[in-house]
């Protein structure tokens, strides 16, 4: 299902439209033309994080991590909920050897909203690879494969890994 990431309410068509226009830009790949774009958007209503959230991605893609970092805590500041920004957060604290601090963001993530695969299926990456948690790793990499159809050929060779290892 749908994640609402932003408290419900009302944004003007004028923002609704500019914001639309910005993410043409991103599905585009023009990540610099996106960042300019969504920060007008960010500063036609300061309420709502996924300005912030395309911004952190855009940098990101243009291999900017610091960039990124300060854009997804930016949409933490206005949403502190939202499941994107902690999901993207935790990634690049997890890139950079944060393991704890990605943990507790996905966990965050989840906590919130149950359901969402990827924060399911990147804390179990992270319990796999770097933290070695065998269970963690299983629980998420089956909920991942639950809440996705159950189709990942490769997720399903990761936990059969896992198992052989556990046993």
């Amino acid at each position: 299902g749908k994640i609402l990431a932003q408290p419900n309410f009302r944004i003007s068509k004028k923002t609704a439209s500019a914001y639309n226009a910005a993410l043409k830009h991103m599905r585009a790949k023009n990540y610099d033309t996106a960042i300019l774009e969504m920060q007008k958007v960010a500063k036609m209503d300061e309420r709502i994080s996924g300005p912030w959230i395309n911004i952190g991605v855009a940098h990101k893609e243009l291999g900017d991590a610091a960039k990124a970092k300060t854009a997804f805590k930016q949409a933490l500041k206005i949403n502190p909920n939202n499941p994107y920004a902690l999901n993207e957060l935790a990634i690049l604290e997890r890139e950079d050897g944060q393991f704890e601090q990605a943990e507790k963001l996905y966990l965050k993530a989840l906590s919130t909203y149950p359901d969402y695969k990827n924060a399911h299926l990147n804390l179990a990456i992270l319990c796999d690879v770097y933290l070695r948690k065998i269970d963690c790793a299983l629980d998420h990499y089956q909920e991942y494969l639950k809440l996705s159809g159950g189709e990942d050929k490769q997720v399903i060779a990761w936990m059969s890994q896992l198992k052989k290892q556990g046993s």
